[in-house]
C-alpha cells in the first residue's frame, strides 16, 4: 500500500461502482457546503473528521489494508481542508489550530499504520471538543 497523501484526489474516486450512490450524496453535500456560509463549512469539516476517525477506528483490524488506506486518505484530506479553512493562519489562534490539525494527522497516520486505535480516539475526542466549541460560536437562527 502506498503512503496516503493529502492531495485533492477524491476519496471516492477509487471506490468503483459500489460507491456511486455515496459519491452522488457527497457531491450534493459538497456543493451545498460551498454555497453555504464559511461557518457551516468548518462545522461540516469537523464533523467529517470525527466521523472518519470513528469509522477508521472501528475498521482498523477488520478491513483490508486498501480500505484502511482509503479511510486514512479521507481523514487526511479533511485535515487538509480544515487547515485551508483557517481564516487568519498567522494569528495565535490560527497557529494553534494548525498545530492541532498537524498533530492529529501525525497521530492518525501512526495509529493507523501500527494498529493503535487509541491514537485515533484521542484525535476524534479532541476534534469533537473543538467542534462543540465551534458550534457554540455560531449565530443561532
Amino acid at each position: 500500500m502506498s503512503a496516503p497523501t493529502t492531495s485533492r484526489h477524491s476519496f471516492f474516486e477509487a471506490g468503483g461502482p459500489r460507491l456511486n450512490a455515496e459519491r452522488k450524496r457527497r457531491a450534493y453535500r459538497e456543493t451545498k457546503i460551498r454555497t453555504g456560509p464559511p461557518q457551516e463549512l468548518v462545522d461540516e469539516l469537523l464533523r467529517a473528521a470525527v466521523d472518519g476517525l470513528q469509522r477508521l477506528q472501528l475498521r482498523l483490524e477488520s478491513t483490508s489494508a486498501e480500505e484502511r488506506g482509503r479511510l486514512l486518505q479521507f481523514v487526511l484530506e479533511v485535515f487538509w481542508h480544515l487547515d485551508g479553512a483557517i481564516a487568519a493562519p498567522e494569528s495565535p489562534l490560527g497557529q494553534r489550530l494548525k498545530r492541532i490539525y498537524g498533530e492529529c494527522a501525525s497521530r492518525v497516520v501512526g495509529g493507523a499504520m501500527s494498529g493503535r486505535p487509541e491514537d485515533l480516539e484521542v484525535c476524534a475526542r479532541t476534534l469533537g471538543e473543538l467542534r462543540r466549541a465551534w458550534v457554540m460560536t455560531l449565530p443561532q437562527g
